[in-house]
């Protein structure tokens, strides 16, 4: 039985099951929220809709009920939805396909089922064609289990289709790149090619339409390449903080870009991209397996805040200059309020901009202009920046333990196998991995020693790596000239 006849079978063994519940006047699990398609999307409907190929899904084995949890709030009138993640091995995201459309309930992997995990809910995934043949066509990635699926006899790699964005996800780890076409040409990493783009050492991708945030900073690492970019309707986030959690968000309807930014940026997204969303937004989840919890933050729009309100800074002013004074009101005309001390700092919450330029309020009825001599420092920035080298710091961390850990791998023992040997190969750098087998996901075994010379039995050349064997089940991978051959005369 092929893999899509076993995901009908198991679509209709639930649809079988809810059937019994209902039948006994119980209340059915699953619990969906969906929007139907309009332009400006501001309102939930219940049940399931538009089918989709693929979804971002949540597992879990129900040994710790915080791992995962559902929470719903507003921002600025409109309803939102989080399912949050703490990944381990308890309760973990997948990407999710089927090389047809199918609703979103039946995206569910049986195969992770059958491993003893629970299905706990997911939220749609990427962008497709919705016309006719092409229905059901994911344009850019779907990676599952370490390999790319098929629609059609097509890989669904970044290389096809508009490009976009990927998410790469590798149980805790998450990040985003850009690796695809854009006008004609190859976008991706540096040390990325078209003929070797293919070769993420990642569990899972899927490909969305922009970025909100990549690697701790603010940015759309698409180039604005998405014509969703931009429109007002609803959307689907996938995002995941600094401390690894994830975040599956479904927002209905009505929000510009600045204010999803500022509320991601509450929410604490290290990396965020936006998916397919609006008629396709859709949720659903697992009322016995996700736990419900109220929103962690009582989340205010910084745009929003009232120049009265002085709870919350949107900025910082340093005085420049000896003669710079406050004002009572935006007004060069007004009354002075008091001297700005030259040198000090003043936190700023509101501005105004009239015929005199640009004001700061600093306090109730003290303003500054901007022109005075004050220079100006906005607070999301500030933090972004702050954000930026605390993960700078993480990482030079997990570097340094990565190091330590690789200094301290010795080299395995090599044994004569009798076989012939045909050539040899010296190694040019510092830790190089011998691994169990012609992959770099095998077990590495240890480490070869640098400038070390040793015996080759068999060379296979797989994808962008050389491998040599050196014992039994013992190879070496050669990309950029990190071995050199040495070719032995016969005697």
């Amino acid at each position: 039985m092929g893999k899509s006849s076993v995901s009908k079978l198991f679509a209709k063994m639930i649809a079988a099951a809810a059937a019994v519940v209902l039948a006994f006047g119980m209340t059915k699990p699953v619990q969906a929220e969906l929007l139907t398609w309009h332009y400006n999307e501001r309102t939930r409907a219940p049940g399931l809709g538009r089918n989709i190929p693929t979804a971002i899904n949540v597992y879990t084995d129900g040994a710790y009920d915080i791992d995962v949890t559902h929470e719903r709030g507003f921002i600025s009138g409109v309803q939102y939805d989080i399912i949050r993640v703490i990944p381990n091995e308890h309760a973990f995201v997948q990407v999710d396909y089927s090389p047809y459309p199918v609703g979103m309930g039946e995206l569910a992997d049986w195969e992770t089922i059958s491993r003893g995990y629970s299905y706990a809910g997911g939220i749609n995934g990427g962008y497709f064609s919705n016309t006719e043949y092409e229905y059901g066509r994911p344009v850019g990635a779907v990676r599952r289990h370490n390999a790319w699926t098929y629609w059609n006899g097509i890989e669904n790699t970044p290389s096809y289709g508009t490009g976009y964005a990927t998410a790469y996800i590798d149980g805790e780890d998450m990040w985003i790149r850009y690796h695809g076409w854009m006008w004609n040409d190859w976008y991706g990493d540096d040390s990325w090619h078209w003929w070797t783009g293919y070769l993420i050492n990642a569990e899972y991708g899927i490909s969305g339409s922009f970025t909100y945030f990549v690697d701790g900073v603010q940015q759309d690492i698409t180039g604005g390449a998405s014509g969703y970019h931009y429109q007002n309707r609803a959307i689907t986030i996938l995002a995941q903080k600094a401390n690894n959690e994830y975040m599956l968000i479904t927002i209905f309807g009505g929000l510009s870009d600045e204010t999803l930014i500022n509320f991601l940026y509450e929410l604490g997204a290290y990396d965020a991209i936006r998916m397919d969303g609006g008629g396709s937004t859709q949720m659903i989840y697992e009322t016995d397996v996700i736990r419900e919890v109220l929103p962690e933050l009582a989340w205010t729009r910084l745009s929003q805040i009232d120049p009265g309100n002085f709870s919350e800074e949107i900025g910082y002013v340093s005085v420049k200059k000896d003669d710079a004074v406050f004002h009572l009101s935006p007004s060069i005309n007004s009354i002075k309020a008091s001297d700005a001390v030259k040198g000090e700092t003043y936190p700023v919450y509101s501005s105004e901009e009239n015929e005199d330029g640009l004001w700061y309020c600093v306090a109730e009825n003290t303003w500054i202009l901007s022109e005075a001599g004050v220079s100006y420092s906005d607070r999301l920035s500030l933090e972004q920046a702050a954000r930026r080298e605390r993960w700078a710091g993480i990482e030079a961390e997990r570097a340094a333990l990565a190091r330590a850990e690789r200094d301290a791998m010795n080299e395995p023992e090599i044994i004569d196998t009798g076989e012939e040997v045909i050539m040899g190969i010296e190694i040019n750098t510092e830790g190089l991995y011998i691994y169990s087998d012609k992959s770099v996901n095998s077990d590495v075994l240890g480490q070869a020693i640098e400038n070390k010379t040793y015996n080759v039995y068999e060379v296979k050349s797989i994808d962008q790596y050389i491998w040599y064997r050196i014992g039994s089940y013992m190879w070496i991978a050669d990309a950029d000239g990190q071995v050199s051959v040495k070719l032995y005369e016969e005697e």
